[in-house]
């Protein structure tokens, strides 16, 4: 016998999703890793950008001076003349201007290719290294700081040498 429903409707969407039990727990195991992987990637964005701006963040410059035609802070590793940091200096409610120089690289460290954000700045102005766990900012055109996951990743320590196109450097901070 035949059960039929109280209205008189047959439940059609219900009887097909449990007709197939292993089918239905595809389809919600397919859904929920597809919103797993959307949330994964949100995060992973959401970290990206984070880390982007630490150092824009860092400097606490409130107005960055770029030359014409550039599309972001440090991919095209270009460098304004000396009179534009010396005219941004001295236009009125300037509290301080220093120059930064930046440029993404890949370096070669162990075998094993680093890809790294490389940033340059006058000793002694904003815009170093800043946040040190151990050692000093550098002060000097062969010194450098480095990333503490970088020297963990990499066995690099304060007083090594790290080669960056065809300069070496010596590690003398590791910041945080």
């Amino acid at each position: 016998m035949r059960a039929v429903h109280p209205r008189g409707r047959v439940p059609l969407a219900r009887r097909n999703l449990l007709a197939e039990p292993r089918r239905l727990a595809a389809g919600v195991a397919g859904i929920g890793l597809a919103l797993m992987l959307i949330l994964l990637l949100g995060g992973l964005w959401a970290g990206i950008q984070a880390q982007s701006s630490q150092y824009v963040d860092a400097t606490g410059a409130a107005l960055w001076v770029l030359p014409p035609g550039t599309r972001t802070l440090f991919a095209e590793g270009t460098q304004l003349p000396t009179s534009t940091l010396e005219t941004v200096r001295n236009t009125p409610g300037v509290d301080w201007a220093a120059p930064a120089w930046g440029q993404y690289a890949i370096l070669n460290l162990h075998d094993r290719r680093a890809a790294v954000v490389l940033i340059g700045s006058a000793p002694g102005q904003p815009g170093g290294a800043w946040a040190l766990a151990r050692g000093r900012a550098p002060v000097a055109d062969d010194e450098v700081a480095i990333d503490r996951v970088l020297a963990a990743k990499h066995a690099l320590g304060l007083g090594d040498r790290l080669a960056v196109a065809d300069r070496g450097y010596r590690v003398v901070g590791i910041t945080r």
